[in-house]
Order: C-alpha cells, then structure tokens, then sequence
C-alpha cells in the first residue's frame, strides 16, 4: 500500500514537472526540439509509473483473494 502511496506522489511530481516544462517552453526558455524530447521522456515515465502502479494494484487483490479463500478453511 505504502509503495502505491509513492507512485501516486511520483506522478504527481511528474505532472508538477511537465507543467514547469510547458512554462520554460512558452517562456522560450527551452527549443522546441528540447521541448518534444522531454515530454515525450515525461509521457515515458508516466506510463512506466501507471503500469507498476496498476501491477502492484493487482497483486494486492490476488493476495487478499487468496488470504480469504484461505481463512474460509481454517
């Protein structure tokens, strides 16, 4: 549960870093070639975190669904 905790906070981090991107692009403080690299590296992350987060979310519920088919026995 702790370790889907800091996946939450991670994306949101990310998300703060995707919107600080944006601004440092529309300020021209980044090209647009450095721009689209960066978001595209962000979009990468995102995914990565959201599929772990996903796979750790459904490991849970196997778990749990075990722990009670096993509680039903004993």
């Amino acid at each position: 549960k702790e370790l889907i905790q800091f996946i939450s906070i991670a994306r949101g981090s990310l998300a703060e870093l995707e919107t600080q991107t944006l601004i440092a692009w529309h300020r021209r403080y980044l090209s647009d070639e450095t721009y689209q690299m960066l978001n595209q590296e962000i979009d990468h992350i995102s995914r990565l975190l959201t599929r772990w987060r996903q796979s750790l979310q459904q490991t849970m519920t196997q778990m749990r669904g075990k722990e009670h088919h096993a509680s039903r026995f004993t």
